[in-house]
């Protein structure tokens, strides 16, 4: 529980899932078991959830949380209104909602509020449009609706790509009344909460994704943060009265091929571990920050 470390998480949680073949999941059901376990415990801890169900979750895992399997067709385009795509999502979505209804908030569950998709705005850059669908964030948005879901949508992307919101034309069909836009960062809380304030004037501010560690990459150096730089920038997001989400508060492992990789100029791929500078190591110690 958040309150054994002394601090006040704003009493949220985060949870993201890998989700596998709708057959698979239909004959082998204990693979969605624990994720509504997991949220049922949130719940009895007196934690709030919020939803992150992808499809696409990037979390450091292969090829973003996405299976395999979609590559069986030849000219399969993810995080597009590509049918084949839509038709595996809104697949997967009926069997996970369908699991988790009855902990939304309206049915007196945790869930509070669900994301759409996750950092949609740094799919590309503006002079590289090529793969993106202006479309897609608003049939994926239905399709969460489609599923009965009332409780709070929204976004979360990187501060830097927040430019991308005020695009002529809107490019990345990124803009809804009714969506949330959160910001992701790890350093400079001031600018990137500024930034978010004039991007969405007079609404609630929330660090969806403050990166309080980072993972290492294999033959990299050793990839972590300071507690100097941990303590300047949480108090930076504490008084802009902002809700923050620590990414990540535990540590956690990839087992086997699960780890992803990023991908530039030069491949990095990713560790199995994302220890580095977490709250709370895989061995349930808790760390000098919030000592």
């Amino acid at each position: 529980h958040s309150n054994d470390t002394g601090a006040d998480f704003h009493r949220d949680f985060e949870i993201k899932i890998f989700h596998d073949h709708v057959e698979v999941v239909e004959r082998f059901p204990f693979l969605f078991a624990d994720v509504v376990r997991f949220i049922e415990l949130a719940g009895e801890l007196g934690l709030n959830v919020l939803f992150r169900p992808g499809p696409y979750i990037c979390a450091e895992w292969e090829w973003g949380g996405h299976p395999y399997w979609l590559l069986h067709d030849p000219d399969m385009k993810v995080r597009t209104t590509y049918p084949g795509y839509l038709d595996a999502v809104e697949k997967f979505y009926r069997e996970l909602f369908g699991r988790v209804n009855h902990l939304m908030y309206r049915n007196g569950g945790p869930i509070i509020a669900v994301q759409i998709e996750n950092e949609y705005a740094g799919f590309a850059e503006k002079d590289q449009i090529g793969p993106l669908d202006p479309a897609f964030l608003t049939a994926l948005r239905q399709i969460i609706k489609d599923q009965n879901c009332e409780e709070l949508l929204f976004t979360s992307d990187g501060g830097w790509d927040f430019y991308k919101y005020e695009l002529e034309g809107d490019p990345y069909g990124l803009n809804f009344d009714d969506v949330l836009r959160t910001v992701n960062f790890q350093t400079r809380a001031d600018f990137w909460l500024e930034i978010l304030e004039k991007n969405q004037p007079g609404k609630p501010k929330m660090v969806m994704e403050w990166w309080s560690g980072w993972f290492d990459f294999w033959g990299y150096h050793h990839q972590g943060t300071t507690e100097e730089s941990f303590e300047e920038n949480l108090r930076a997001i504490l008084s802009k009265n902002a809700s923050v989400n620590y990414y990540m508060f535990h540590g956690g492992t990839n087992f086997g091929y699960m780890n992803g990789a990023n991908y530039n100029t030069n491949s990095q791929t990713g560790g199995l571990e994302y220890q580095p500078g977490i709250k709370i190591k895989n061995i349930q110690n808790i760390d000098s920050k919030l000592a």
